[in-house]
């Protein structure tokens, strides 16, 4: 669940030393920047006095403000563009690290800058100027060996979450420039290729990023899955890690679209593919036609629940649902945010872009002159989060990022939401985070607020796993890198002495207490190798001092304990079962393991996994596993087969689900409760 935190910070892209014009218009801007002379060379761009070899240089610019920005894949870096300049950003510490300004000639020749894109890999980008050239840039270590500007704590200064990694040395450098005679509607960069939807004719081309060789060109009527050949693309997005788009058309139809390389190999022509490279399907749009307000506009992809949201130009936002069998997508629910945003018959307000964050538990949504909004998976709205009108809410405050969107993207580690205003700023906003493994105890009246030590979050942030004993007596947190773990009783916090063996490994899959250790799945960073790692509270965290050590053949990830038992699942869609012995001596022992194959599609499609342990008529322990798997809620239960194999047998509970918490009663131990949450109501 996430909710907003304080108020949105502005990113400015100029210093404060920028000086508007007399009479407030966008004209022509002033920058007054320090420059160290050595007393030599030309002197004819200097002004002002020189007093110990500074002088005030005065540099002419445009003023204009940010027009475009994008994130990378991973989203440790993001691009702004004004109309004359790119500037590249980090988050944490957050400031630009590399500008390139372009030429006055550039902007007559080619126009101003409009929109940017990166590559996949975040080697490069490409944008897109007012006259459809496309500038292609290198992103490249500046560095021989790529270090960063590292910042270190003092006396003055004290590293805040993230700061300790410091500021990675990249510069940005110019590559090419490729006109595009049909024009630019919308573009997606690929590993290989960049994708450009062309406007007259109506086209698609896909251009390497090594220049224009080899281009190969489609036309939109030469591609036999399209209802309506007279239209063009207005949209293109893809699904992450794959080349698989989503192609919204100008007559408001939604494709999903496929690309393959060698279907126009035998053309005579080497430089156009035939209709047959593109093939797809319409899952959004009446073949007999619709209301222009229901028209797509904009797409984005969810693959962690196999969702697909489309914005409408009226306003909606449309959740569409993989069916049971390849390409088949339905509908499976809309976003309420004209309800909830109090319209009272006002002019549509259309949906101008889409951002569900890395592990698709929320979807940010902007729209034109409206405040954007957050809303979790299933239709529950988490951001403007009150119940009052938001146009009231819009005169009230000074926010222009509330009068309207026109991008947004979230940072790395989900925690903050960046929004390019309508009136050219980003703004920064903070949010907080509730982990779907945690639960709140509802005897519990007192709130404990637990401090993570600066020197731990500084290099390790964002927290990407937390864990309280069933006792409520241990906390454990994992990072961006290691771990550690806090006394509740004596309010102390055990972190590695060797900093280098805190960085050797992340966690993967989560945290767990049994008894008075520490389990913990981890990945190791250099030498790339996956095991689940048992540490002593008592002990310091060493590894030297690591109790026991498991291998797995793929990724760790989910872990839950129950009493004595341990379920791990890995990335390979195998479920293992464990023995942790008794609370004298930790012993751990693999009881069963099966593959989910049968249930699971994806191993990124589940979510969560607990065990429980009931006593049985016949006093044998029988053991029940619940999954929450795209949505949906399974029981499962291990059957021991005369070959020692081990067989499931499960039935599906329910569907639409966010997140789930099972109690257990005070009375019979052998009684539990399940609750689930669907992201309207509590059941």
């Amino acid at each position: 669940m996430y909710w907003a935190t304080g108020s949105a910070r502005v990113l400015a892209v100029e210093p404060s030393l920028l000086k508007l014009s007399p009479d407030g218009e966008d004209e022509e801007l002033e920058l007054v920047l320090p420059v160290i002379t050595s007393g030599q060379g030309e002197k004819q761009d200097i002004e002002g006095d020189s007093q110990n070899g500074i002088q005030s240089r005065i540099v002419k610019g445009t003023g204009s403000g940010i027009v475009d920005m994008a994130r990378n894949e991973q989203g440790s870096l993001w691009v702004t563009i004004t109309r004359e300049s790119i500037q590249l950003w980090v988050h944490r510490p957050i400031g630009v690290i590399a500008k390139v300004v372009r030429t006055p000639k550039s902007l007559l020749d080619h126009g101003a800058n409009q929109r940017v894109v990166w590559k996949p890999d975040s080697s490069m980008l490409v944008v897109v100027t007012e006259q459809s050239f496309l500038h292609i840039y290198r992103i490249t270590p500046q560095g021989q060996d790529g270090t960063s500007y590292q910042l270190t704590n003092s006396k003055s200064y004290a590293l805040g979450p993230g700061e300790g990694v410091g500021y990675p040395d990249l510069t940005i450098k110019f590559k090419m420039t490729i006109k595009m005679d049909a024009g630019v509607s919308s573009l997606i960069g690929l590993d290989t290729d960049i994708v450009v939807a062309t406007v007259n004719p109506p086209a698609v081309q896909l251009i390497p990023w090594v220049g224009k060789v080899d281009v190969k060109t489609c036309l939109i009527r030469h591609m036999n899955f399209l209802l309506d050949k007279s239209v063009m693309i207005v949209s293109i997005s893809r699904f992450p890690k794959t080349t698989t788009q989503i192609w919204c058309m100008s007559d408001g139809k939604a494709y999903i679209v496929y690309y393959t390389p060698n279907a126009g190999a035998g053309s005579p022509n080497p430089g156009a593919s035939h209709g047959e490279s593109w093939y797809g399907f319409c899952f959004h749009g009446n073949p007999e036609g619709f209301d222009k307000q229901d028209a797509g506009v904009v797409a984005a992809s969810n693959p962690e629940y196999s969702l697909l949201a489309i914005g409408t130009r009226g306003g909606d936002v449309r959740i569409f649902k993989s069916g049971e069998h390849a390409g088949q997508w339905v509908f499976s629910h809309k976003l309420a945010l004209k309800e909830s945003q109090g319209y009272g018959g006002g002019k549509p307000c259309s949906i101008v872009s889409l951002a569900w964050n890395s592990d698709g538990s929320a979807l940010a949504v902007g729209q034109e002159s409206r405040c954007p909004s957050i809303w979790s998976v299933y239709g529950r709205r988490l951001f403007p989060s009150g119940a009052h009108d938001i146009s009231g809410l819009k005169n009230a405050t000074e926010d222009p990022y509330l009068q309207g969107s026109r991008a947004l993207f979230w940072s790395a580690g989900n925690m903050d939401l960046i929004v390019l205003g309508t009136d050219d700023s980003a703004f920064y906003t903070e949010g907080h985070r509730q982990d779907v493994s945690s639960t709140i105890n509802p005897d519990t009246f007192v709130w404990n607020n637990v401090m993570v030590p600066a020197v731990y979050l500084s290099d390790n942030w964002p927290i990407r796993y937390s864990c309280l004993s069933p006792d409520g007596h241990y906390l454990a947190i994992a990072g961006r890198r290691g771990l550690a773990h806090y006394n509740l009783h004596s309010c102390r916090w055990r972190l590695f002495g060797n900093w280098q063996q805190e960085q050797s490994f992340r966690c993967q899959g989560g945290l767990a207490w049994f008894k008075n250790i520490l389990i913990a799945g981890c990945e190791t960073i250099e030498d790339p190798k996956f095991e689940l790692r048992l540490y002593s509270r008592e002990s310091n965290l060493d590894n030297m001092d690591i109790i026991f050590t498991e291998q797995f053949e793929s990724r760790i990830a989910h872990i839950s304990v129950w009493r004595s038992s341990l379920l791990v699942f890995t990335a390979n869609n195998t479920l293992y079962c464990y023995s942790l012995g008794s609370s004298k001596r930790v012993d751990l022992q693999l009881v069963w393991k099966t593959s989910l194959q049968d249930i699971v599609e994806s191993p990124t499609l589940l979510k969560s996994v607990s065990i429980l342990t009931m006593e049985g008529p016949d006093g044998v322990d029988a053991t029940h596993i619940t999954l929450l798997v795209d949505g949906k809620i399974y029981f499962l239960r291990p059957e021991f087969l005369p070959d020692s194999n081990v067989r499931l047998s499960f039935r599906q509970i329910t569907d639409k689900v966010e997140y789930y918490w099972i109690t257990r009663s005070t009375h019979d131990v052998n009684d539990f409760s399940l609750w689930t949450f669907n992201g309207q109501t509590l059941k």
